[in-house]
């Protein structure tokens, strides 16, 4: 290909002035022999003089490729032309002529001689002479192993050509994989019938490789297999018949040559059932006149060309455009050669086969990813349509921008880059880790693949090694194994050019994220796709982009378990785009929600899909923060036991309350850092060691009283005066504090009063009841609004968790019970208050009565 680039013009014998570097006559040498005579199937019936086009088809092709050739001779296979003197007389002209322009002033130019396989002994022998008097050969068949050895490589010029049949194979396994279906796991039972000639065994095995590399899912069964004795399509038809009537489920049919692949179908035909028949792949390999009826019909699924039959293809084409080289670059030798074209095998120059489909996807594949297209080379961009979109391409700094092709190769390659379908998997707060799963998506423009909807109307699908894809990679991510064993779709074709992608990535990335607030923590992940620009050159876009192809978008399925549905962070133009340049990795520009539309320099860009995590903090608080706050509560509530009951512990209350909210803050920690979880633990904490002091120091008073009362108790003098005993009646109540109140009003007015306190229990108690109880309410209802603040950095989410504030269950509770104490302590305050007045009251209508009576 190199070769077809540098110098696609074959007329080099008339516009060059002849030095004695170049070839300036051309003589070729070709086998004309009988039909048969040859193991290859490249045999030509009748003689030069007689030949026509249906005949002589390569012989044509040759013929035509040089055009300007100094003589044509025909060789036989007759024994007679077998012999030296049959080659040597042939031969020796030229060599005489070589001499001649050697010696001559000016040279007057090389000869060179184009030959062909198969040769016997003596003609191998003959061309090997000439190479070593100083002849250019031009080889082409299986016997160059033979001419090489006659030769050497640094003092005389041998090339051989051969046509690349292991490669032709293999598309045609390719082609039935995409027949078969790729993702289809069926088994393909196969029967293939092997050429006479081992050499041509790769014709087979080749095509195997092919589909078992475009199809890994399904398994070749070889059902049968046979190397037939002749090429003989009546051969071919006779062993398949044997082979259906012995099994009927074979599904392909692999042949090496024409004849056999419509031997089979004949047999098909005789053997099977019209369905069975109908649908057999059947493949070949050459392409003969005979074949076109059964690739029209699809009879054949396809077949591969080796062009030999047409003048300027194939291995002609590239014969010719050495010869040119040869003569201007002066290469005198064949290692001259080998060291200007370092990837030839030896002393062969390898053609590509041409596959040849039977339906017309099939063949809009084989044309566009012919091998003119080269999948390591990316695309064009995009022909411009309007003045704003040719601001998009992207010039050198201080580059004049100019129409034509020079811009359009100094621009970027445009790709649009989505994410489909994001599951995460699982989410490591403190690590500043998350696991996912996605199918990165990408659509680009090219305009080696396109064709008319005549052509064909629908979408091809290919796979990815044979057409240009981009290489990006996830920038943040920490897996080795993040972009291994994810699993890729195939390359979808759209006949305007337009290409798409996927593949499915899946891993452990990195996100900064910040525990403080747990666990009303929102955290903004990102999944960062960049490429490396020096390289590649491409210019990346995001979804949101008013231009960007349907297909490609920012989708999310799933989250983990504890978590509130994940939220993409996309604006009306772009999820948001980065570009980091090439040279000192600094950022040159950033936009949120807006497309940054300025002269790139080929920097690395890189796309941030930003999405927000949101816990769901229902568990947390049910689990931990309500079970702490019910122990704070239920170590006030030993304020209510009064001191002398003997059969209640207060202390031990106290202190199990304190061991349990211990262990919850155990179990609840999540990081070394400090969260709002763990002041929250800190608050209980500290109101738990308040009580706990508060009833040693309402123990020691009680301790003293009672030494007291004893002491008081030694004294018989001495009156004991008994504190008034506690009723839990509210009648009893009302008869001892309130004489003639309802029982109703009685039980509203002792129920507040035991709530908030009575003014005859100890000071510790009361001071426990009327301020730690509240105040521990008002704090736990002033803590959800606190849960941005426990997070001090610059970089700290601004964002107030939904459940968080107001909306926590926790400023709920204790609202409420901060509100229900402040009416029960407003009641107690009033009922004290309202007592003296209604006994005054009372006392007076008594009075009155009794004046009365």
């Amino acid at each position: 290909m190199l070769l077809l680039a540098l110098l696609p013009s074959l007329a080099w014998a008339e516009t060059d002035e002849v030095t004695g570097t170049q070839i300036a006559e051309v003589h070729i040498i070709f086998p004309c022999g009988p039909r048969g005579a040859f193991a290859a199937p490249y045999a030509f019936p009748g003689s030069v003089d007689q030949r026509d086009e249906e005949d002589f088809p390569i012989a044509e092709a040759v013929n035509a490729t040089f055009p300007h050739s100094t003589s044509f001779t025909c060789t036989h296979s007759r024994v007679s032309d077998t012999t030296a003197e049959y080659y040597n007389a042939i031969v020796d002209p030229i060599i005489e002529r070589a001499h001649q322009s050697a010696t001559s002033r000016p040279p007057a130019g090389r000869m060179a001689i184009v030959a062909s396989s198969p040769l016997p002994p003596a003609g191998i022998e003959a061309i090997g002479r000439a190479a070593r008097e100083g002849v250019a050969i031009f080889f082409f068949g299986h016997q160059s192993a033979e001419l090489e050895a006659q030769v050497n490589s640094s003092q005389h010029f041998m090339l051989a050509f051969m046509t690349n049949q292991l490669d032709g194979a293999a598309n045609v396994g390719s082609e039935l994989c995409r027949r078969w279906g790729s993702a289809t796991q069926r088994p393909l039972r196969v029967a293939a019938m092997y050429a006479p000639d081992p050499a041509f065994d790769g014709r087979i095995s080749m095509a195997i490789r092919g589909f078992e590399a475009d199809c890994p899912d399904s398994k070749v069964v070889m059902v049968a297999s046979e190397r037939l004795s002749n090429w003989h399509e009546h051969t071919a038809m006779m062993y398949m018949e044997s082979t259906f009537l012995a099994d009927e489920t074979i599904s392909a049919v692999l042949t090496a040559t024409n004849h056999f692949a419509i031997g089979a179908v004949k047999a098909a035909d005789k053997r099977l059932s019209a369905g069975a028949a109908q649908g057999l792949f059947v493949s070949s390999f050459g392409y003969k006149a005979e074949l076109a009826p059964y690739l029209a019909e699809d009879r054949v699924f396809a077949t591969a060309d080796e062009l030999l039959t047409r003048p300027n293809q194939g291995v002609w084409r590239t014969m010719a455009s050495t010869m040119e080289q040869a003569s201007h670059l002066g290469w005198m030798t064949t290692a001259d050669v080998q060291a200007a074209i370092p990837s030839m095998m030896g002393v062969t120059l390898q053609s590509s086969s041409l596959l040849i489909p039977s339906d017309a996807e099939g063949h809009i594949i084989s044309t566009m990813l012919s091998s003119a297209y080269n999948p390591e080379v990316r695309p064009l961009p995009a022909p411009l349509e309007d003045d704003a979109a040719a601001g998009l391409l992207a010039l050198q700094p201080g580059d004049a921008r100019e129409g034509g092709i020079g811009s359009l190769i100094l621009a970027p390659t445009t790709v649009y880059v989505g994410i489909d379908q994001l599951v995460v998997q699982q989410i490591d707060v403190p690590a500043n880790t998350f696991q996912a799963t996605f199918w990165l998506d990408m659509s680009w423009y090219d305009a080696r693949l396109t064709w008319t909807r005549g052509q064909y109307s629908g979408d091809i699908q290919v796979s990815k090694a044979r057409v240009w894809t981009p290489d990006l990679y996830v920038l943040n991510h920490l897996s080795e194994t993040v972009e291994r064993d994810g699993g890729e779709t195939l390359v979808t074709m759209r006949n305007d050019g337009t290409v798409f992608w996927s593949r499915k990535i899946t891993g452990e990335f990195d996100c900064k994220m910040h525990i403080e607030p747990y666990p009303f923590d929102i955290h903004r992940c990102y999944i960062n796709i960049t490429t490396v620009a020096r390289s590649t050159k491409l210019d990346l876009h995001g979804y949101g982009e008013a231009r960007i192809p349907a297909p490609v978008g920012f989708t999310i399925i799933a989250q983990p378990e504890g978590f509130l549905p994940i939220e993409r962070l996309c604006a009306a133009s772009v999820c948001g785009i980065e570009r980091v340049c090439g040279s000192d990795e600094r950022v040159c520009g950033v936009s949120k929600g807006i497309s940054v539309r300025s002269r790139p320099r080929f920097e690395q860009k890189q796309l941030s899909y930003t999405f927000r995590i949101t816990r769901e903090p229902s568990y947390v608080i049910t689990s931990y923060v309500m079970m702490a706050w019910l122990l704070v509560i239920l170590s006030m509530l030993q304020f209510w036991i009064p001191e002398e009951s003997g059969n209640m512990d207060r202390a031990g209350l106290a202190i199990t309350t304190v061991l349990a909210t211990v262990v919850l803050m155990t179990e609840g920690v999540v990081s070394k850092v400090k969260t709002w979880l763990s002041y929250f633990f800190i608050v209980c904490t500290a109101y738990q060691a308040a009580a706990f002091l508060t009833t040693i120091c309402a123990g020691r008073r009680f301790g003293h009283s009672a030494k007291q009362d004893a002491f008081a108790a030694s004294q018989p003098a001495l009156p004991v005066v008994r504190p008034p005993r506690a009723t839990c009646s509210p009648s009893a109540w009302a008869e001892r504090n309130w004489p003639g109140l309802s029982t109703w009003l009685a039980s509203v007015f002792m129920a507040c009063e035991e709530l908030t306190g009575h003014p005859e229990d100890d000071m510790q108690d009361l001071f426990a009841i009327r301020f730690l109880v509240p105040s521990f309410l008002l704090v736990c209802i002033l803590l959800p609004l606190l849960t941005l603040s426990v997070c001090s950095g610059a970089d700290c989410p601004k964002e107030e968790h939904p459940d968080a504030g107001v909306h926590s269950d926790l400023f709920l509770a204790n609202a409420i019970g901060l509100g229900l104490w402040c009416v029960a302590f407003a009641v107690s305050v009033y009922g004290r208050r309202a007592r003296p007045r209604f006994d005054s009251l009372k006392r007076t209508r008594e009075h009155v009565s009794n004046r009365a009576v």
